[in-house]
């Protein structure tokens, strides 16, 4: 049997006892508060030399190592009198360390990106901020409350080996998946990506759909996306669905193609705690993560800012986000539909 989802374990903590989380003394609030939403003239030297003072930033993230490292990398190379102290977890596990951290009142990270249906439900631990970068951002890039920014959206898709699959012979639609020739040669992740892509199978083409894809002997694990991708690296599987192109790509020579067929995408975001120890630092950070030259770090990330372009692959493509498989955008719908995915799993995929 399936284990429930980690997220929704992450997010039922999220949102227990937060009341009094993150007040810290009055001068730390107000510093805070200073720093998220200063706006003089000066603001950059403000936060600048405020900045200096603090010497360091406490990192939380979910995001991809390789965005990570870019990220940090640029940021200290425009600030090196800044150290990132970047720590990379899950989101689940990012979600329940933010969150134990506020309940306890240790207030230690300053800024934290994780995916936006768990940002949702942990609203009462950051900040709302104000950024000159937003000006490039739309309405819907832009969190409940002001207390977040989408900072891109990761596409996922579906991965063949080609010393198995020649490209004439891959699949080009979600019911190509279902071709018998495929039988026992599909892996399939049923962490967070696989179970959302489950979802969004079911959106589009209803339960049947499943049912018959699960008859294809479905090797299911609840490795994450990066092992499934190695699996059919290595030929132990042909072809998997849910695999993000960064994840892909991360594999060097290796015999794989990535096709968007009926893509669905991870969005991450980036919030500052509201009891934030550097909050210089952090607002320096969270304009850099906006700005045009943070979000052209990467050319396998969609960037919600107006002025950047995807580009390759994943020109023009649309993925669809979590909110857009739901129908709605509510947390609460996210936890009861993530266990009816997974009730699909364990019903029709799990051997």
């Amino acid at each position: 049997m399936r284990r429930t989802p980690v997220l929704i374990i992450a997010t039922g903590l999220a949102t227990a006892g937060l009341s009094a989380c993150g007040s810290g003394d009055k001068e730390g609030a107000e510093a805070v508060e200073e720093a998220v939403h200063y706006s003089g003239d000066d603001r950059t030297s403000f936060l600048t030399d405020c900045a200096k003072d603090e010497g360091v930033l406490e990192l939380y993230t979910a995001q991809n190592p390789v965005q990570v490292d870019a990220l940090s990398a640029a940021f200290t190379a425009k600030y090196p009198f800044l150290k990132v102290n970047a720590t990379r977890r899950t989101t689940p596990a990012t979600a329940e360390a933010v969150t134990k951290e506020a309940q306890a009142r240790v207030n230690k990270v300053d800024v934290v990106s994780i995916k936006i249906e768990v940002v949702e439900t942990m609203l009462d631990i950051f900040t709302d901020f104000d950024s000159p970068e937003l000006d490039a951002y739309g309405d819907d890039a832009i969190g409940t409350d002001g207390k977040y920014v989408s900072v891109g959206q990761v596409p996922y898709g579906v991965i063949y080996n080609t010393d198995f699959v020649s490209a004439a012979d891959a699949p080009q639609t979600s019911e190509d998946l279902l071709d018998p020739k495929w039988k026992g040669r599909i892996a399939l992740s049923t962490t967070g990506p696989g179970t959302q892509w489950v979802g969004w199978m079911k959106s589009l083409y209803g339960e049947e759909w499943i049912e018959r894809f699960g008859e294809q002997d479905i090797h299911t694990t609840e490795a994450n996306t990066n092992a499934i991708s190695g699996q059919v690296a290595s030929g132990e599987a042909w072809i998997a669905p849910a695999i993000n192109l960064s994840g892909f790509t991360g594999l060097k020579d290796a015999p794989l193609e990535w096709v968007p067929i009926d893509p669905t995408m991870a969005e991450d975001t980036v919030a500052i705690a509201k009891a934030a120890p550097h909050p210089c630092a952090a607002m320096l950070y969270v304009d850099f993560s906006l700005s045009k030259e943070g979000q052209m770090l990467s050319t396998e990330y969609i960037s919600p800012r107006d002025d950047v372009e995807a580009t390759g692959v994943l020109a023009g493509l649309e993925p669809a986000g979590i909110w857009e498989i739901l129908g709605e955008q509510d947390s609460d719908a996210y936890s009861e539909a993530i266990k009816e995915w997974g009730e699909l799993i364990d019903r029709y995929l799990i051997n």
